[in-house]
């Protein structure tokens, strides 16, 4: 890795290709996206199509669907100034470019644990 990153306010996930996505927990500057080459063995910081649609984010989670999307969930990101505003978006990852999905969760939420579950998942309590 490059970058500084504070403890665990970063991210990762593995991408379709194998390799891994590290993201988020970067002070001050853009949110630089690295990956790891699972190939080659080495970390790139990839460019600006890859870059977060965000100018910061902590603390986010990540999950990965059955294709192979990445989607990073929540976390702390600026608002006017106020680096603890809880986010309540979820960013999608589909190996092309980011979406950013407002209000996709029920509450802001930062620190979570996700797991994310098939469409035909039965829960019962």
């Amino acid at each position: 890795r490059r970058f500084k990153r504070f403890g665990f306010s970063q991210t990762c996930a593995r991408l379709k290709n194998g390799g891994v996505m590290i993201l988020g927990g970067k002070p001050n500057g853009k949110n630089h996206v690295e990956v790891w080459n699972s190939e080659f063995g080495f970390w790139s910081v990839e460019d600006e199509t890859m870059g977060l649609p965000l100018e910061h984010i902590w603390y986010p989670s990540s999950a990965l669907d059955e294709a192979g999307n990445v989607y990073i969930i929540g976390g702390e990101t600026p608002n006017n100034g106020n680096y603890n505003e809880l986010s309540d978006k979820v960013l999608k990852w589909d190996g092309k470019s980011w979406g950013i999905q407002e209000g996709a969760l029920p509450f802001p939420m930062t620190f979570s644990s996700i797991t994310q579950l098939s469409d035909d998942t039965e829960l019962s309590c």
